[in-house]
């Protein structure tokens, strides 16, 4: 059959009200062009409307009942903005294979971009109690021990916390829970000197192990993924034990060549923040919200003072580009900037922490594919589409928003941050309601050419040592 026709087909009986009928087409043609773009933006597109999750199942027939179709159509809309509808395919995914690490991954990633952590937490501890028998080897055979990381493990430290509420005595007996003698073993250390986090497992005395089948990786990137869900819910008393029990696994493997190399990273970045973290538990202050791609997890939790003695929060949107909060725009990073917002009250402090995937990635790929006809006119038309954004939560949040500035810790993109940077504060500076930290030049080194080497932390992300400067910065403003 004739695809273009299809397509066209499909799109008038959406335009009039035949929803099913529509979103019969499209999955036909999912099935035969199941790459085309606007296939999958029209699935998406549909699957919104309040009746098409029903429908889907109706069409789905017994494929319904198919993890691996309901997760392929999961993965589809979720890129395509139907993030809540791409969360109920992938719960029932996991309902119907619960053993499957793949699905319960990406499940819990869709509720990242939907900002419920405390549902991702929920789910990973589900997922563990459910294989507390599944096993990651470690890298390295150690003298004592199976050598194997246990589903068990993860679920012993995540069951002495809520995410967010810590644990209390039982509500019959009175008396604190005991925890497990392997915890309490792990969690004695919490509170000593961090100074010892990169060096939390043995020194390996054997070879290592064979490489993680692609199960394992799933397996291991949940892992990770709690420790980053630990941290953004400034659920601090997990991650060392966490981390005790991962790096025997994790250490000495080459996972940025894997298909969790971003699970990865996250994981790596919050284990070297640990030496900076303040002792706990965390002070009751008022937050100051740090709103950011991964660069603001090197704010998070540290004390601070503006208007007062505050707390900074990340406010994790995994992932965004300026550019994708463009109207026409529909890819998930845009649905997680929001949902995190709408987390945060109305009339809050907010620091700005974007910008720096543009520059990376973005811009220069923008200009190699004639989008824009120099840098510049890019820079330009990405700031002003962030800057339109943040003109419409003032007006309908009453926030107060401090621009922290795109940071210059890779070589490679160094000067195109300089440059957007440049035109960044001259736009910020014009609009009423923003507020530029003027520190950008300190984290330079004196001739400008160079990332101050204080501010090191993983070659990636500024260690939390640059705090004195934002501090600095944010006093101009503290009126």
């Amino acid at each position: 059959e004739n695809t273009v026709a299809l397509k066209a087909y499909a799109s008038a009986l959406y335009d009039q009200g035949q929803t099913s009928e529509a979103l019969r087409v499209y999955l036909k043609l999912l099935i035969t062009i199941s790459k085309d773009r606007e296939v999958r933006e029209g699935l998406a597109t549909i699957l919104k409307e309040p009746e098409a999750m029903a429908i889907l199942d109706e069409q789905l027939s017994t494929a319904a009942q198919s993890a691996p179709a309901v997760a392929f159509v999961s993965n589809i809309i979720k890129d395509h903005g139907a993030v809540k509808q791409a969360a109920a395919l992938y719960l029932r995914a996991c309902e119907l294979l619960p053993t499957s690490a793949c699905y319960n991954l990406n499940y819990v990633h869709t509720l990242e971009v939907l900002n419920d952590y405390e549902g991702g937490f929920a789910t990973i501890k589900r997922f563990c109690a459910e294989n507390r028998t599944r096993a990651v080897p470690f890298n390295h055979k150690l003298p004592e021990g199976d050598n194997l990381l246990y589903g068990q493990d993860i679920l012993d430290v995540m069951s002495t916390v809520d995410l967010l509420v810590p644990v209390g005595p039982d509500l019959i007996t009175g008396k604190v829970p005991p925890r497990p003698a392997r915890l309490a073993a792990l969690t004695a250390t919490v509170a000593a000197d961090a100074a010892d986090a990169a060096s939390v497992a043995p020194t390996p005395p054997s070879p290592p192990s064979p490489e993680l089948t692609a199960d394992e990786l799933d397996i291991l990137a949940i892992y990770f993924t709690l420790v980053k869900i630990s941290y953004i819910a400034g659920a601090l008393e997990l991650i060392r034990p966490l981390v005790k029990l991962i790096e025997p696994v994790r250490q000495g493997r080459e996972l940025h060549l894997t298909t969790i190399r971003n699970e990865a990273a996250y994981y790596c970045c919050i284990m070297q923040l640990l030496p900076s973290h303040p002792p706990l538990p965390l002070p009751s202050l008022r937050p100051l919200y740090v709103a950011g791609d991964s660069h603001c997890l090197p704010t998070g939790w540290q004390p601070i003072t503006f208007r007062g003695p505050r707390i900074l929060r990340p406010m994790l949107v995994t992932g965004l580009k300026m550019w994708h909060l463009r109207p026409a725009s529909k890819f998930f990073p845009k649905d997680n900037f929001f949902n995190v917002f709408k987390s945060i009250p109305a009339g809050s402090d907010v620091v700005l922490l974007f910008g720096e995937i543009d520059c990376r990635e973005g811009l220069i790929v923008a200009v190699e594919k004639c989008r824009y006809e120099t840098i510049e006119e890019g820079m330009n038309t990405t700031i002003d589409i962030f800057i339109d954004v943040l003109k419409t939560l003032m007006r309908e949040r009453k926030y107060k928003f401090y621009i922290h500035p795109v940071v210059p810790v890779l070589n490679e993109t160094r000067q195109v941050v300089k440059s957007f940077n440049k035109i960044y504060r001259s736009k910020v500076e014009a609009t009423p309601g923003l507020h530029w930290l003027d520190f950008f030049e300190s984290l330079l080194t004196p001739d400008g050419t160079g990332f101050n080497q204080s501010f090191v932390l993983d070659g990636t992300h500024m260690s939390p040592k640059y705090i004195p400067q934002l501090q600095r910065a944010l006093s101009v403003w503290d009126t």
